[in-house]
């Protein structure tokens, strides 16, 4: 697999008021990789998580906007995006083993996010993705 791997996510169900429902398993099925762990992360207002790299594959969908994930490529280069695009869509973003990366929350409130694994983490090790 490439380092990252974006998905475009179509909610279940959606509505004018801007409601959207997405099913997280079929979600869990859309992951590329076999799906061991589900949890919620949340990250406090202005803050980040990850910068980081490790061997297990994990996957993140955020439905709040102000959210970034980021992420360094092979040869070094830092690449960003929002995980709601511009249009209002929704992304998901597949870090592939040993892809160093971070998710950062641009908001004044905290948020929360969802995470798929393929095993625990383990082999943590620090890498500067977002200064």
């Amino acid at each position: 697999m490439s380092e990252i791997l974006d998905v475009l996510i179509e909610p279940d169900r959606t509505h004018s008021s801007g409601l959207f429902v997405v099913d997280l398993e079929s979600l869990a099925r859309q992951v590329n990789f076999g799906v061991a762990i589900r949890q919620i992360v949340s990250i406090p207002a202005n803050g980040s998580s990850g910068n980081h790299k490790h061997p297990r594959m994990e996957s993140f969908l955020c439905p709040q906007r102000g959210v970034e994930f980021h992420w360094l490529d092979k040869e070094g280069t830092h690449h960003s995006a929002d995980m709601i695009d511009e249009n209002g869509k929704l992304h998901l973003f597949i870090a592939g083993a040993n892809t160093p990366h971070a998710i950062k929350n641009t908001n004044e409130h905290s948020i929360a996010l969802f995470e798929f694994a393929d095993g625990e983490q383990r082999e943590v090790e620090a890498v500067q993705v977002i200064v």
